[in-house]
C-alpha cells in the first residue's frame, strides 16, 4: 500500500490562501466486482504481499505547519470516487456550507430610534426585511450534507471544483457561544475549515502509460499544464515576511489614523517653515508702516 504523498508548503500565509499547483499519481489495481481497490500489505521479509480490499476513498487534508511545535490540523474532505458530492465551481457561492448572518437594525432605529421620520416615510425602510451580511471565515461555517447532487468517478472520469475540508474539532470560544445560543447544540455537527480546488482524472493503465505525466510540477507536465504557484517573494524570507506581518497588522488598526495623524503634522510643519521663512518680511513690513 502506497504511503500518504504531501505537498510543499507555502510558508507564511497571512490571509489563509495558499497556492500549490501540485500533481498527485496514484496507480491503483481495481476490482470491478466487488468495486473496491486491491491494496498489497507487505508482512515481513521474504513473504508474499497479503491482498486486502478496500473502499475507493481518496482523502485530502490541510495542515498548518509548525516549526517549533506539532502540526495542526485545519480539515480534510473525504471523495469516496463511487459517489461524492460534486465539486461548485464558484468558492463564493456553495450550497453545502451555511455561513451565519449577522442582522443590522433599521436606519430609523440607528439614528433617530422612531418610526415615524421622514426618511423612513420616504424609504419605507421600516418595512423592508433586514439587511443580512455573511460572516466569513475564519469563524467556521456549518457543513450542510445532500444540499448538492453526487456523481462518480468512475462514470464522469474527470471532475474538477472547489470542495469543503470539514472537521468536528472547533475552537473553544465558538463552541460556548453556540451552546448558549443553541440549547440542542450537537457537538458532532462538521464545521468547515476550508476549501480547495482540486482537478482529478481517472485513467486506465494502458492509456496512463501511453500518455504519462510527472509528479509534483516535473516534466512531462500537461493534463494541464501546472506553473509554479503564484506566491509573493516576501513570503520566502523571515525579515521581509515579520515585516509585511506587522504592516498589515497596524493597517488594520489603525492605518487611516496614522495617515490622517502624518498628514495634519506634515501641513503645520509646512505652515511653520513658511511662517519662519518669510517672517523678515513680516517684520520689515511692520515696521515700515
Amino acid at each position: 500500500m502506497q504511503k500518504a504523498e504531501k505537498t510543499d508548503i507555502h510558508y507564511r500565509v497571512l490571509e489563509g490562501d495558499g497556492s500549490f499547483n501540485y500533481r498527485f499519481v496514484f496507480d491503483f489495481d481495481y476490482n470491478s466486482w466487488e468495486q473496491m481497490i486491491v491494496a498489497y500489505r507487505k508482512t515481513r521479509f521474504f513473504r508474499k504481499k497479503l491482498e486486502e480490499n478496500v473502499d475507493p476513498i481518496l482523502v485530502v487534508q490541510i495542515w498548518d505547519n509548525n516549526k517549533f511545535k506539532k502540526d495542526k490540523y485545519i480539515g480534510q474532505v473525504q471523495l469516496n470516487l463511487l459517489g461524492f458530492d460534486e465539486g461548485q465551481m464558484d468558492e463564493d457561492d456553495m450550497p453545502n456550507v451555511y455561513y451565519e448572518k449577522e442582522k443590522t437594525r433599521c436606519c430609523c432605529i440607528r439614528v433617530c430610534k422612531t418610526f415615524c421620520c421622514c426618511w423612513c416615510c420616504c424609504k419605507k425602510c421600516n418595512k423592508k426585511g433586514k439587511d443580512m451580511k455573511k460572516l466569513k471565515l475564519p469563524r467556521a461555517p456549518v457543513y450542510i450534507p445532500g444540499k448538492v447532487s453526487s456523481t462518480s468517478l468512475f462514470d464522469q472520469k474527470a471532475v474538477r471544483g472547489w470542495w469543503p475540508c470539514v472537521t468536528d474539532d472547533l475552537p473553544d470560544e465558538q463552541k460556548t457561544k453556540l451552546k448558549k445560543k443553541d440549547d440542542d447544540f450537537d457537538e458532532t455537527i462538521h464545521y468547515v475549515t476550508g476549501l480547495i480546488e482540486m482537478d482529478i482524472s481517472l485513467l486506465p493503465t494502458a492509456e496512463a502509460k501511453k500518455d504519462p505525466v510527472g509528479k509534483k510540477r516535473k516534466k512531462p507536465n500537461h493534463s494541464p499544464y501546472l506553473p509554479k504557484p503564484d506566491r509573493p517573494k516576501m513570503d520566502n524570507f523571515w525579515c521581509t515576511s515579520r515585516c509585511k506581518a506587522g504592516s498589515a497588522f497596524f493597517w488594520k488598526k489603525c492605518g487611516w489614523q496614522c495617515i490622517c495623524a502624518t498628514l495634519c503634522i506634515l501641513f503645520t510643519a509646512l505652515i511653520i517653515f513658511i511662517i519662519i521663512w518669510r517672517f523678515p518680511d513680516i517684520m520689515v513690513a511692520i515696521f515700515k508702516k
